[in-house]
């Protein structure tokens, strides 16, 4: 079984955009091809970059981090100073949303 790294762009995708990709990737996963790498930060930035908006479908993600082995970016717990500089920015966000609505 490989590992795959999902990006924040695809995470994003399987929230908002079209589910041919997401449908494509959990395929693979059931027939145990491959199994899912997603980074704490980069769940948070696609789930961060999700408008008010949004056409949202959540099953996606859910049935992605099904397959996933979520790794941490940072040690368990590293306080609120070091969360706060999280926030993607403006540029990270449009260009995520753009690759992720195709």
């Amino acid at each position: 079984m490989d590992p795959v790294t999902l990006s924040v762009d695809v995470l994003l995708q399987s929230i908002i955009g079209a589910s041919d990709y997401a449908e494509q990737l959990i395929a693979e996963a059931r027939t145990g091809k491959v199994y899912f790498v997603v980074q704490e930060f980069a769940l948070y930035c696609a789930l961060y970059s999700v408008r008010e908006d949004d056409s949202k479908t959540m099953r996606y993600l859910a049935e992605l981090l099904k397959y996933s082995q979520i790794e941490q970016d940072m040690p368990a717990y590293i306080g609120v100073e070091a969360r706060s500089s999280w926030a993607p920015t403006s540029d990270e966000i449009e260009h995520w949303r753009a690759v992720a609505l195709g």
